[in-house]
Order: structure tokens, then C-alpha cells, then sequence
């Protein structure tokens, strides 16, 4: 699986360079330190080239996580690194516990187990306010064909402990029956703002450029009591039915990237990778009112999908997807 890494400038959503942060790539935390220098890309997504002053992550040290962690995220604060993951061997949800300089393990925690009713643990994202993690995560029961919901709130210390939860969010189908209006639960995006936190799906569509690019949002207090939920279409800028995408706080506006279909009108396939896409960007006020947009890449012939990477360092934006 190939990877591309953007930088990205708040100040005019433009794409500058390929870049890599504190990243996951497989099944190996990377860590980097940023060098400035000059850098000319060909392929701008507003059309308009040039050299631009930018950063490049120099390697400098990596580990393995271990052979049987999938879809790891990562909360980096001043002293730790916390690893998000699923278990591939007993299908569940834990967190590992590193020293930032990677001396040590502090400590590795089950945060979530597969049971008889909901299934087992599937996909999870997280986001943080710097004391607490926040994360929606799904399960899916294989002999009901049922997909589950739930959010919880933990306290950034080294015993991960938990400070709410909400319960079940929400029951669908599983991925592979959803119909159009069915709602995805898999890959669920997290948002933690000053004073709320938000937890994203989707609906299904056509994955061509004729299908609607609509998502839902649950808003919930810091903790973790549901306060609405409401849907968010990006049918006006966006094209095609919602893929995976993230979202980032970003100076009182809300900044997401998605993949947005080029090419076909109508296409029944469900998976990402065979419908050709673009990566978009767009900027909401708090009010979720569309203010600005940008394809930000957009490589002929490639499928820009998986837009499941993506930070904010008080200049920049960071984001990765697959391709």
C-alpha cells in the first residue's frame, strides 16, 4: 500500500510538499525531525506551481509495533506517545504506551473486547484536547450482519483510564449489504473542539461522481452526553458518495479532507480503490457552513482515497491518504 503526505498552508489550503510527521505506516511508528528548505512541485492543486519555502522530515528513529496491530492512531503529548489500535488475533481495541523518545514501553492496555452481542472490534479514530482522548470506534457482528457505534472519553495518563462513555451511537448494516441511505460506521471520524466533541459517519451513495457526498454528525458534550445529530452535505463541492475522510480544528474553523469521484457518473462498485478520485479540502465555519473549498491533489490516473491521516501544528497542516 503506497502512501502520499501533504503539507498544507491554512492560510491558502494549498498543496506545498510531501511530508511525514509522527506517522503510522503499517504496522511501524516513524518520528522525524523538520528541516526548512525550498521545495518546486509540479503538481499543484490549484494549478498554480512554483517554489515554495517548506518542511522536510528527516528519519531518525522507528519501531515495530508487532505483527498482529491494524489501523493504529497516534496521540503525541510532551512526555508520552499513545498507539491506538485493533488487535488482529483477538479482535479488540488497545492502546500501547511509549516514552517520546522510544526508550521505553510505559504500558499496554485491552481497552475493549469483541462480546456475543455487538461482535468484534473493527475500526477505531481518536482525537485529543491534550488531557483527554476521545474515541469512536465500531463492532461489527459477523451472524447479524450488524455494525455498532460507541464513543469514549480517557484520561491521557499511564493508566489510560476511562472517564465516560456513550454508549451505543448508533446500529446499521454491515459494510458489504449498505444500501443507498444506509449509514457506514467503519472509520468514523472524532473531532474535539473547546467545548465539544463530534463523531462522523457516512451515507452510502454511488461511488461515481453523480452520487451525494453526505456525512452524519453526532455532537456530544466533553462528556460525552449527546446533546444533536444532524447531517453535513458536501454534495456542492464534492462529488461522489462519502468516502473515509478526517477533520481538524484549525483558528475556529473546521477543515476537512475527502476524496471527491472523478471520471464516471454512475459506478455500483463499493470499494475505494477501483473509482478514480481526488483529495479535497474543505473549510467550514463552526456552524458547519461550507466557506471555502480546494482540490489539493488531483494525479492523473491515480485514486486518491483513504483520507484517514491528518494534523494541524498551529501553521501547518498534515495529512496522508492512500494512492
Amino acid at each position: 500500500m503506497n502512501k502520499k503526505l501533504l503539507l498544507i498552508s491554512i492560510s491558502s489550503i494549498l498543496t506545498l510538499a510531501l511530508l511525514i510527521f509522527f506517522v503510522v505506516v503499517g504496522w511501524e511508528v516513524f518520528v522525524g525531525e523538520e528541516i526548512t528548505q525550498s521545495v518546486v512541485t509540479d503538481k499543484c492543486g490549484d494549478g498554480g506551481c512554483g517554489e515554495y519555502d517548506s518542511l522536510q522530515i528527516n528519519l531518525i528513529d522507528q519501531i515495530n509495533l508487532g505483527d498482529n496491530v491494524a489501523r493504529p492512531e497516534l496521540i503525541v503529548t510532551e512526555d508520552r506517545i499513545f498507539v491506538i489500535y485493533m488487535n488482529t488475533l483477538s479482535h479488540s481495541f488497545q492502546v500501547m504506551i511509549y516514552s517520546k523518545d522510544f526508550n521505553s514501553k510505559i504500558s499496554e492496555k485491552i481497552i475493549d473486547l469483541q462480546d456475543s452481542k455487538y461482535g468484534i472490534c473493527t475500526d477505531i479514530r481518536v482525537d485529543s484536547d491534550g488531557e483527554y482522548l476521545y474515541t469512536f470506534y465500531e463492532h461489527a457482528n459477523i451472524a447479524t450482519d450488524s455494525s455498532y457505534l460507541f464513543g469514549k472519553k480517557y484520561r491521557l495518563n499511564d493508566n489510560f483510564d476511562l472517564i465516560a462513555e456513550t454508549g451505543l451511537v448508533s446500529t446499521s448494516v454491515q459494510f458489504k449489504l449498505a444500501q443507498k441511505g444506509d449509514e457506514f460506521l467503519d472509520d468514523p471520524m472524532v473531532l474535539v473542539t473547546e467545548n465539544a466533541v463530534f463523531a462522523i459517519t457516512r451515507y452510502m451513495d454511488n461511488l461515481g461522481a453523480s452520487g451525494q457526498t453526505i456525512y452524519k454528525i453526532y455532537k456530544y458534550t466533553k462528556d460525552l452526553v449527546k446533546i444533536e445529530e444532524f447531517d453535513l452535505d458536501l454534495s456542492g463541492v464534492a462529488d461522489g458518495g462519502a468516502r473515509q475522510a478526517s477533520i481538524k480544528e484549525a483558528g475556529g474553523y473546521y477543515y476537512m479532507i475527502l476524496p471527491t469521484s472523478v471520471g464516471a457518473e454512475d459506478i455500483t462498485s463499493k470499494i475505494d480503490n477501483l473509482v478514480p478520485a481526488d483529495i479535497l479540502m474543505v473549510k467550514l465555519n463552526n456552524n458547519w457552513q461550507i466557506i471555502d473549498s480546494k482540490i489539493i491533489s488531483a494525479e492523473k490516473d491515480v485514486t486518491e482515497t483513504y483520507a484517514t491521516g491528518f494534523d494541524f501544528d498551529g501553521e501547518y497542516f498534515y495529512t496522508g491518504y492512500k494512492y
